[in-house]
């Protein structure tokens, strides 16, 4: 048993998160992640909020700066705030943020699916 069945095993609210993960689009993930960091600003939770944030910050591709350096300003500023207990000012900037992203991934799913073209040779 790896570790992650291992952790699903003996908590079932974690197995049946791992459940509703499971197949989640990229953009549905970061919208679960701006849904958590929401909750935790919500209950004052200072670590969860920081350690949420930071995973936000890992799942940036740095390979496309234009989107990703902006980004990463946001979120060092949301630590920063988090840390400072300002967890009303987070919640504002992460909400807006989580609508863009749920707005982009609703977007991309109503996008149909390019059927490739089979190429005949005569």
């Amino acid at each position: 048993m790896n570790d992650t069945e291992y952790a699903t095993h003996q908590d079932p609210c974690r197995a049946r998160f791992a459940e509703e993960l499971d197949g989640l689009s990229p953009a549905r993930l970061l919208v679960k992640l701006y849904d958590l960091a929401i909750a935790h600003c919500d209950r004052q939770e200072r670590e969860r909020l920081v350690s949420t944030l930071t995973e936000l910050v890992a799942a940036l591709s740095f390979d496309h700066r234009e989107v990703s350096m902006p980004l990463f300003s946001i979120y060092d500023h949301c630590i920063r705030q988090g840390r400072a207990g300002n967890f009303g000012d987070v919640r504002a900037v992460l909400v807006q943020l989580r609508d863009a992203w749920s707005q982009s991934a609703q977007a991309l799913e109503s996008r149909p699916v390019p059927v490739p073209v089979e190429t005949r040779r005569n």
